[in-house]
């Protein structure tokens, strides 16, 4: 029998659990939850989503989506590619309350298939990339190798800043690594 859930429900189930990954984490939630939340029967998520790692991997997919549209739109200055990106991760998640979904990933990496593990490093990789162009712009006296390096410390420092954000419940943690990466980006 075809089913009768609009097809808006599909777009509704990926914002409630992404936004559940922001503030619970992959392994916080279940299918359950989803179907108590929006109205459904567990089975009827199955409709649109086989299983909630099919989920994940389309929350992941559509973040680097989305990030290739942004990265696609914004200055070619060097400096304000990189003020958009730090405003964009901060703006992106609430900071001190949630946390990137793809950085929520982090603790259920065992419990994951290849296919997420495959999106989220595609995702970290395009965010290395732009990152590394930015950066290179800045400071062209590095090294592309030293360039890469930091590219992905900033990312790194970006993901723990949150973390320790979401932990104690102050945005100024995240602020406060963004002005340590400046100092070391700059240098």
């Amino acid at each position: 029998m075809p089913s009768t859930i609009p097809s808006t429900t599909k777009s509704n189930i990926v914002l409630l659990a992404k936004r559940l990954i922001k503030t619970r984490s992959y392994l916080g939630f279940s299918f359950q939850d989803i179907a108590n939340e929006i109205g459904l029967k567990k089975a009827s998520l199955h409709h649109h989503f086989p299983s909630k790692e099919m989920l994940g991997v389309e929350i992941i997919q559509e973040m680097r989506s989305s990030f290739d549209d942004w990265s696609e739109s914004i200055s070619i200055v060097p400096e304000k590619k990189l003020d958009a990106y730090f405003k964009k991760f901060r703006d992106a998640v609430k900071v001190g309350e949630e946390m990137c979904p793809a950085g929520g990933l982090a603790s259920a990496w065992s419990c994951v298939g290849e296919e997420m593990r495959f999106a989220a490093r595609d995702l970290r990789s395009a965010h290395i990339m732009f990152l590394t162009n930015a950066i290179a712009g800045i400071n062209r006296q590095r090294t592309k190798k030293a360039t890469n390096e930091l590219a992905s410390y900033v990312f790194s420092a970006c993901q723990g800043g949150l973390i320790s954000s979401r932990m104690t419940g102050r945005a100024e943690e995240f602020d406060l690594v963004i002005k340590h990466l400046r100092s070391t980006i700059y240098a």
